[in-house]
C-alpha cells in the first residue's frame, strides 16, 4: 500500500514537472532571470528527471536529479526579491519527492551508500 502512494505522489511530482516543462516550451511561462540562454537544457532537463523518477529501475538516479531541480528552482526564487515566498513551492515539491521515495522503497536513504548498507534494510513487501 505504501509503495502505492509513493507511485501516486511521484506521479503527481512529475505531472507538475512535466506541465511546467510544457508551458516553458509553448512560451506561457519565461525563463528566470540569467537563464533564457539556457532554457532548453531546463526543459530537457525537467522532463527527463520526471520520466527517471517514475521509473522502478531508474528512481535513484531520478531522485538525485529531480532534488537538484528542485534546489536549483528554490534558488532561483530565493534570489529574485520580487518573488516573495514563491520558493515556497519547489521546496514543498522536494518533501513531496523524497517522501514519495521513501514510501516507495524503505532503502531510498541507502540506495546512493555503499552495499554493505542496503542489506541492513529489508524490501517493502509489494515493492515497486
Amino acid at each position: 500500500m505504501k509503495a502505492k502512494v509513493g507511485i501516486g505522489i511521484h506521479g503527481l511530482v512529475a505531472f507538475a514537472m512535466i506541465g511546467a516543462a510544457t508551458m516553458k516550451a509553448m512560451g506561457k511561462i519565461e525563463a528566470s532571470a540569467g537563464l533564457e540562454d539556457y532554457n532548453t537544457a531546463v526543459i530537457i532537463g525537467e522532463i527527463l528527471s520526471a520520466i527517471l523518477l517514475l521509473l522502478p529501475r531508474t528512481l535513484s538516479v531520478g531522485l538525485l536529479l529531480t532534488t537538484a531541480f528542485w534546489g536549483g528552482a528554490i534558488v532561483v526564487n530565493m534570489v529574485d526579491p520580487e518573488e516573495g515566498l514563491e520558493w515556497l513551492t519547489p521546496a514543498f515539491l522536494l518533501v513531496a519527492t523524497w517522501t514519495g521515495s521513501a514510501l516507495r522503497d524503505s532503502r531510498t536513504f541507502f540506495r546512493l551508500c555503499d552495499d554493505r548498507y542496503t542489506d541492513r534494510v529489508a524490501p517493502d513487501e509489494g515493492q515497486v
